[in-house]
């Protein structure tokens, strides 16, 4: 099995692929890095390192945060003026 090449490198590739800035393109390593699946974090743990939180991280705490504060419907904040 072949060594990963390298997040730079790989950055690299994503800038020249998409027609993004090396910025733009770490940032979408980042977030897919973040979502990966289980496997893939066990086949390469350096996933792990990656900082920030996934994707159903925050819709997780964003729904949490509803089921706890209520999340009021257009409708709802229309009835209160």
């Amino acid at each position: 099995m072949a060594n990963h090449p390298g997040f730079k490198v790989v950055e690299k590739s994503i800038s020249k692929k998409e027609g993004v800035s090396e910025k733009a393109a770490g940032a979408i390593l980042a977030s897919s890095s973040r979502n990966a699946s289980k496997g893939a974090k066990e086949k390469n743990p350096r996933l792990k390192k990656v900082k920030g939180s996934s994707h159903s991280h925050r819709e997780k705490m964003k729904s949490k945060l509803h089921e706890m504060f209520g999340k009021k419907s257009s409708e709802e904040r229309e009835e209160n003026y």
